[in-house]
């Protein structure tokens, strides 16, 4: 009796999660219900695994965090084309699309804003600007070849440093070493919006494999001059000391063009060594927003900057009980020196900001 009721208990628990997000172990059907979840075992129940909490694999109700899960099935029934259409639906999240001219996109998570009091990693490994830079974030960072997403809430710096002090998202990617296939997608849509993938896994021998992911997307911002007319219709260009630069009837018309792209590969050698390469890259207009009183909607005025990462990993398994896990990567965020403003900040006269920054952190865990 205590037992069923304590798989009752269990399964209202995944039900609750499920009105807000769906979080599931692979073993529970895609085509799940009530009576589904009722009739699994409680142990079946009891093993989502996740790695994100403490770094290495355990039961989803033994981690020390309170985290979610979003498994691969998920992502595809509600439509995740990138990290933040899946952040948008998550409790204690506020998303501001394409609100900011270097953000693009304002995230708030769990009352921290912006992107530095939280990391994205995927595999456990950091692919956000780790320089602490301004970074973009939208489809730079798809779901396409993601097997589950996990969310840490809460303050992760014991673990991963202090940029985790709000939450820690990882992508857990399908992988190399599933049975070999190539995946290819494409989508269009309204505001000329383009969307390309393909993926591709490899199994050279029992011992090598490989998988290669890459996307590419273009689109156009929804019109806000015609969605907004009142607060987007053409004004005078004026500086802040009161000259004209262009008069209204002069203005040009309202662009949002927006591009992506990325590139994913790994070579993996059993589960003892992992060589891989992330690439990413956003650029979409620096007018993005802001008014007509403030910026000039230029298709030329762009602010694109990308990430590239190199890892190496190596795992050693010395007994049932202990392994040890040592990671060293390369991380090198870089603004190109094209990024252009035309507002009112530069007297809508041409402004360019650019960095270049990188990064060598190793580490060895147990």
């Amino acid at each position: 009796m205590m037992f069923s009721l304590a798989k009752k208990m269990i399964v209202v628990w995944i039900l609750v999660s499920l009105s807000v997000l769906p979080t599931f172990a692979n073993s529970i059907p895609a085509d799940n219900d009530i009576q589904s979840l009722l009739d699994l075992s409680l142990e079946e129940l009891m093993k989502v695994k996740v790695i994100t909490a403490s770094r290495y694999e355990e039961n989803l109700l033994d981690t020390p965090a309170t985290m979610m899960v979003i498994e691969r099935h998920h992502i595809e029934t509600r439509g995740y084309r990138n990290l933040v259409d899946l952040l948008r639906d998550l409790p204690g999240v506020d998303v501001q699309q394409q609100n900011d001219p270097t953000r693009y996109n304002d995230i708030t998570f769990r009352g921290h804003f912006t992107h530095r009091k939280f990391m994205i990693l995927q595999d456990g490994i950091r692919i956000d600007a780790a320089t602490g830079e301004t970074l973009a974030i939208a489809d730079n960072f798809p779901l396409y070849h993601a097997e589950r997403v996990e969310i840490v809430y809460g303050p992760s710096s014991a673990v991963y440093g202090a940029d985790a002090f709000g939450g820690v998202i990882n992508i857990i990617t399908q992988g190399s070493q599933r049975s070999q296939e190539v995946r290819v997608g494409a989508a269009t849509g309204n505001d000329d919006f383009q969307y390309y993938h393909f993926s591709a896994n490899h199994r050279f021998n029992p011992h090598w494999s490989a998988s290669f992911n890459a996307h590419q997307h273009t689109a156009n911002q929804a019109n806000l001059a015609e969605e907004y007319p009142a607060l987007f219709q053409p004004v005078d260009a004026t500086t802040f000391d009161g000259r004209v630069i262009i008069p209204a009837a002069q203005r040009e018309p309202y662009a949002g063009a927006v591009k992506s792209r990325s590139l994913f590969a790994r070579l993996d050698y059993q589960d003892i060594f992992t060589l891989g390469i992330q690439h990413s890259a956003l650029q979409h207009l620096s007018s993005t927003g802001d008014r007509p009183s403030r910026t000039l909607f230029l298709t030329e005025a762009e602010w694109p900057n990308e990430i590239n990462t190199i890892y190496a990993k190596y795992r050693l398994k010395r007994s049932d009980d202990f392994s040890t896990t040592t990671t060293l990567n390369y991380s090198r965020h870089e603004q190109k020196n094209n990024a252009r403003f035309n507002n009112i900040f530069t007297g809508f006269d041409n402004g360019y900001r650019t960095h270049l920054k990188s990064l060598i952190p190793s580490e060895t865990g147990l």
